[in-house]
């Protein structure tokens, strides 16, 4: 809805595409020509296995091979959470808003600031935190529960993104803490009430 009627065709990049998911969700939503970059070589080789037909290509982080304003759509979900250096995210940013088109529009898929908060109980995954008071940058333990897998994200608050935007030129139209419905058909736990996800 933020785009103009008269463009046609939405050109998307999306930074850090991993195996492709997201790259799947961009063109499920109608975004055909996308450029997806990340920045380990293993994920794109599953990527270009799943979507022969897609653009995946191997970067260093925060060097995007494209020309400035090529782009009227950026995504990124759950990158800046596998970074801990600030200098670093806010290198990609910054090169994110140098290849976004006038106008274009960067969707930033991350946990939110409950998301480690081990008083929350989700569906999906466990806190190993043992209390709250996390401070920008700190490293949280937590499980995947499905498939028993332990991982490490860094913890970054609204603020922080907040800055790293201000930084590079973006100005913040809207932000969204999805919940859980009965639609669905998950009978969700804290995620009912308090979103584990910023977009």
């Amino acid at each position: 809805q933020y785009f103009p009627k008269a463009r046609k065709e939405i050109f998307g990049l999306d930074y850090g595409c991993g195996a492709w998911r997201s790259t799947r969700f961009l063109k499920f939503l109608r975004i055909e020509k996308v450029d997806s970059v990340d920045v380990n070589q293993t994920m794109l080789d599953e990527a270009k296995y799943a979507d022969i037909e897609g653009n995946y290509q191997l970067i260093e982080s925060g060097r995007i091979p494209a020309l400035a304003e090529t782009y009227d759509l950026a995504f990124s979900s759950f990158v800046f959470v596998e970074i801990g250096d600030e200098k670093e995210i806010n290198r990609i940013f910054k090169d994110i808003y140098r290849v976004l088109k006038p106008g274009g529009i960067f969707i930033v898929v991350t946990p939110s600031e409950e998301a480690f908060n081990p008083t929350h109980q989700w569906l999906s995954y466990q806190s190993y935190a043992v209390n709250s008071e996390f401070k920008s940058g700190q490293l949280i333990e937590f499980k995947i529960i499905d498939i028993n897998l332990e991982l490490a994200d860094y913890y970054w608050t609204h603020d922080d993104f907040k800055k790293w935007s201000e930084d590079a030129g973006f100005v913040q139209i809207v932000k969204y803490h999805p919940l859980g419905k009965m639609s669905d058909g998950i009978y969700w736990a804290s995620e009912w009430q308090i979103s584990p996800y910023t977009i």
